[in-house]
């Protein structure tokens, strides 16, 4: 597989709001669909997983989802990005030792990572964010 930010006006962007977080402390990773046309896109998946983030250790390695790749259900879904607009999902990273359970934010312990996302894939060829350097310390 080959991975692009832009693909047929599709354009997926990663943002952080801090690249250092604070033991007890927390940021947001913005993952945005856009949609750089005229015309509203709906973007079919071959499985329940859309935009999926993935978190590394700077030293290598998966660090996020837990066991280096999204479980994800068998099913036909759909997003639909609106013309000249984005679809947004966020994700809580927290500077913590564990991620206490029922969570749905990450908790990362002190150290230096990356993230990036992963979206909707065509002919072999799947949209990726920019990857971000990031800080818990």
């Amino acid at each position: 597989l080959r991975t692009v930010t832009a693909l047929n006006g599709l354009r997926l962007e990663l943002s952080l709001d801090r690249t250092t977080i604070p033991v007890g402390d927390s940021a947001r990773a913005t993952m945005r669909l856009r949609n750089e046309t005229a015309i509203a896109v709906r973007v079919e998946f071959g499985s329940t997983c859309q935009i999926s983030p993935y978190i590394e250790r700077a030293a290598g390695g998966i660090e996020y989802p837990g066991g280096g790749e999204w479980v994800c259900g068998a099913a036909i879904t759909s997003l639909d990005v609106p013309a000249n607009d984005a679809v947004t999902r966020t994700l809580v990273l927290r500077g913590a030792a564990r991620t206490e359970e029922g969570s749905i934010s990450v908790a990362l312990p002190p150290g230096g990572y990356r993230i990036y996302a992963l979206g909707p894939a065509a002919r072999g060829v799947v949209l990726r964010s920019p990857t971000l350097a990031f800080e818990v310390r």
